[in-house]
């Protein structure tokens, strides 16, 4: 399985799904996107090339070394990126778990500077708590969430780089509705996971995603984070699709 995280996250911030995945013998990686965790920084002329479609070359390039075929399991940003992965390695890819993907309509195609006001307007307030104050208001605002992934958010956004932030351009250039009717009519499954506040998939995108061959899943009560706010549901419906899709590693 190959876990593509969102922004200002990092890979270690797959911490409460890596025990219970990893025990059903799938191998699992998950990698830092550029720009977060221990990955290599932002510079302009990569930020030129369009954020979305570098981090999407780079989600292929790990993909090449893995044994095939491999599930895809995104978050937000990665959800976007591993929908445009499969659009271009559909043969490599086993199936698509797109949480809450940045799908608005019409589709995002440009850097947009209101998205990249509140990114950066989030991002400094979210700095300014500081580590041990970021885990203080996420354990008493989601206590629910998955208690060995409070540190790793928030260590993830003292590693984040606020120059992919600045651009808002966080997504594929090809409109997501393209990319998902690549992967669909490649024979690949895709399943969006969505809830039904403060979320990224609107209704009408919804309706788009199913036009486009995709299986959607709205979480009554779940936000933008589904399986940190509704994991049973999220698992309910994910498990069964891994386990069709993969085989155990020797």
């Amino acid at each position: 399985m190959l876990l593509l995280h969102g922004l200002t996250d990092s890979g270690e911030c797959w911490a409460g799904v890596v025990p219970r995945w990893r025990d059903r013998g799938w191998r699992l990686v998950a990698p830092d996107h550029r720009g977060h965790g221990e990955s290599p920084r932002w510079d302009d002329a990569l930020l030129a090339r369009r954020p979305g479609d570098v981090m999407t070359d780079e989600a292929l390039a790990v993909l090449a070394g893995l044994p095939g075929p491999t599930a895809l399991v995104g978050h937000s940003m990665g959800a976007a990126v591993a929908v445009a992965v499969a659009a271009r390695a559909p043969e490599r890819v086993a199936g698509v778990v797109a949480e809450d993907p940045p799908w608005p309509l019409p589709p995002i195609t440009a850097p947009d500077p209101v998205r990249a006001r509140a990114y950066v307007a989030g991002f400094a307030e979210e700095r300014a708590l500081g580590f041990a104050g970021r885990i203080e208001r996420k354990r008493r605002e989601t206590p629910h969430w998955p208690a060995e992934e409070v540190e790793p958010l928030a260590r993830a956004v003292d590693r984040a780089d606020e120059a992919l932030l600045r651009t808002g351009d966080i997504v594929p250039s090809v409109p997501w509705p393209e990319l998902l009717r690549e992967v669909t009519g490649a024979g690949v499954e895709v399943l969006v996971v969505t809830g039904t506040r403060d979320v990224r998939v609107p209704q009408d995108a919804e309706a788009e995603a199913r036009r486009a061959g995709a299986d959607v899943l709205r979480v009554p009560g779940a936000g933008h984070c589904v399986r940190r706010d509704a994991g049973e549901a999220y698992h309910a419906a994910v498990d069964p699709l891994l386990s069709r899709w993969l085989t155990p590693s020797p």
